[in-house]
């Protein structure tokens, strides 16, 4: 009786820690993998959420589309191109500090793919203009700054807005987060009566805000229409193609 009680307790021991094991594994395959841990030249998908950078990863590596939902993960596929990853990241606000400190950080990163909706109303477009400056002040600072497309997704929409339209809203919106951001700093030097540099900031400085132009930046921005929804990617593919 005593052996059979030991033996039914052993396999409840070893059930529990079976189970506990799965889900630690589980746990650990959900945690964001690191941009640093590529040991290859990297194609880094940006931009907020919602706009299909998900879906364009999926339909680039798998040549389908699937449904995706907004999530914390960062995928890569290591064998993009000979020799070159694709990482797709997050567009939440919690990880913007650490994509910015990855591009920051990581010369792997060769080119940014900044995917945004298309439909977005002109008047909108502060939030995207802003995340668009933080990645332009790292990637400017770069001894190779690094060049950037904007992937007008939905393209095919009745609502969307031509490329020349997105491109000058962007411009003039980012001239306003500059000139505010220059402001701001110069009101924190004068208080302080000190000299504050902001070494973030330094990169888009020293362009005119009044009439910001993408051209006036080291490394090249494009903006190119698209639809993943009508795998329309073909301009995008080609234009990472060209960097390689």
């Amino acid at each position: 009786m005593d052996s059979k009680v030991l033996i039914a307790g052993l396999i409840v021991v070893l059930t529990t820690l079976s189970l506990l094991l799965f889900q630690y594994i589980r746990r650990g395959n959900a945690n964001p993998i690191k941009v640093s841990q590529s040991n290859t030249p990297a194609v880094l998908l940006a931009g907020p959420s919602g706009s299909g950078k998900t879906a364009l990863f999926t339909l680039i590596t798998t040549g389908s589309i699937r449904n995706t939902v907004t999530s914390q993960q960062i995928n890569i596929e290591r064998n993009f191109r000979p020799s070159v990853s694709l990482i797709d990241y997050p567009g939440s606000t919690k990880l913007h500090y650490k994509l910015i400190e990855d591009i920051k950080n990581n010369d792997r990163i060769k080119v940014i793919v900044f995917v945004m909706d298309a439909t977005t109303d002109p008047k909108e477009l502060d939030t995207t203009a802003e995340f668009l400056v933080d990645i332009l002040n790292v990637s400017e600072a770069k001894s190779e700054p690094i060049d950037i497309l904007i992937a007008c997704n939905r393209s095919e929409s009745f609502t969307a807005r031509p490329p020349l339209k997105i491109k000058e809203a962007l411009e003039k919106e980012i001239g306003k987060i500059i000139q505010r951001k220059k402001k701001s700093l110069g009101k924190v030097s004068k208080d302080i009566d000190e000299d504050v540099e902001d070494q973030d900031d330094v990169a888009l400085f020293n362009v005119n805000t009044e009439n910001f132009k993408f051209s006036m930046l080291e490394g090249s921005v494009d903006v190119v229409a698209g639809s993943v929804h009508k795998r329309n990617i073909g301009k995008w593919e080609e234009w990472i193609e060209n960097h390689f």
